[in-house]
């Protein structure tokens, strides 16, 4: 299982920058697969833990926020996690599914989106 995140506008879930990378956008599965004109952003729950522990609240908080609120959040959350790496790496689940590295890009990600669209507002499928 996995949170879905995007940003949405007036209640349009809106497309994040073409910029993003392509190892960015190969984490970001796109809503639907006949629809690409919005973002979504795809982090598996295995990772709470290790995003709990770097001061993140639970997904279901994050729901409905501003991206201006919201960014605040991520972007602490990324700085912590890349500031103690190994701790992080420590947390990565046994099973495989999911990384310390996704858990940065995604969050890393989540943070730009939001600095993006101040506007927006968090919108997502838990």
């Amino acid at each position: 299982m996995s949170a879905d995140i995007w940003l949405e506008i007036d209640g349009e879930q809106i497309t994040v920058s073409n910029d993003l990378d392509d190892a960015v956008r190969d984490l970001i599965p796109m809503r639907s697969a006949a629809e690409v004109s919005a973002t979504t952003f795809n982090l598996t729950y295995n990772l709470s833990p290790m995003l709990t522990a770097a001061g993140m609240p639970r997904w279901s908080v994050m729901i409905g926020q501003s991206a201006t609120a919201a960014g605040e959040i991520w972007h602490r959350v990324h700085d912590t996690l890349v500031e103690f790496p190994e701790r992080f790496r420590a947390m990565n689940p046994p099973n495989g599914w999911g990384t310390y590295e996704d858990a940065v890009t995604v969050i890393g990600s989540l943070a730009r989106a939001c600095d993006q669209y101040p506007d927006a507002r968090v919108g997502g499928w838990l």
